[in-house]
């Protein structure tokens, strides 16, 4: 378990949500596959993800039609613990992931006993190069997620009459990366924008 200082005094209100998260902790267990993965524990329609885009097509729904709008949608995956839905999995073909690559530069080497410092880096020194892959399959499975969800939002917008608008790399090379999982080519970022005039009449 990590400190998580911020919860004790968490939003506006300062609410203390360890005794809370502890109960459900106790009440839900995760059973890790392997290092910080694992299928969900919850209803797929409870996963963070899902819950963030019903908020956005309920915004695009319920919105003032009268007024432009811009709607960023930010997603907390991926992110360790990689726990996608279960269906997810099977579109990730395990013998298409490549093993970690090993490094001999002297640079990244001399980092190595301050890395071991790090609580984070000493949880993974043990994790095998099969594992290693396995963890991987599993963050490829989550950005499937991901990359459904965002489907569901093209679709909502679509019925919007908004299907000119959809999911667009923002410039600059680090919008642009992309994850291979052997089947198919998933985009690591999105930003939806719509066309329209920039600021709202006065």
């Amino acid at each position: 378990m990590w400190d998580q200082p911020h919860l004790t005094q968490y939003g506006p209100a300062r609410v203390d949500l360890t005794s809370a998260l502890a109960a459900a902790r106790a009440k839900h267990p995760a059973r890790p596959v392997v290092f910080l993965s694992y299928p969900s524990i919850v209803p797929e329609e409870a996963c963070q993800t899902r819950w963030i885009v019903d908020r956005a097509i309920h915004y695009v729904k319920e919105r003032d039609r009268s007024r432009p709008f811009c709607l960023k949608v930010s997603f907390v995956d991926p992110h360790d613990p990689y726990d996608p839905p279960a269906r997810f999995l099977d579109l990730i073909d395990p013998a298409a992931i490549p093993p970690p690559l090993a490094s001999d530069d002297p640079t990244l080497l001399a980092l190595l006993p301050r890395l071991r410092r790090i609580r984070f880096a000493q949880r993974a020194a043990d994790v095998s190069p099969e594992e290693w892959r396995t963890v991987r399959r599993y963050y490829l499975a989550s950005l499937a997620f991901i990359g459904e969800q965002v489907g569901c939002i093209r679709v909502a917008l679509g019925a919007e009459g908004l299907a000119g608008c959809g999911p667009a790399g923002c410039r600059g090379r680090r919008d642009r990366v992309c994850a291979e999982s052997g089947r198919r080519r998933l985009p690591l970022r999105h930003h939806l924008h719509c066309p329209g005039p920039t600021r709202s009449d006065p």
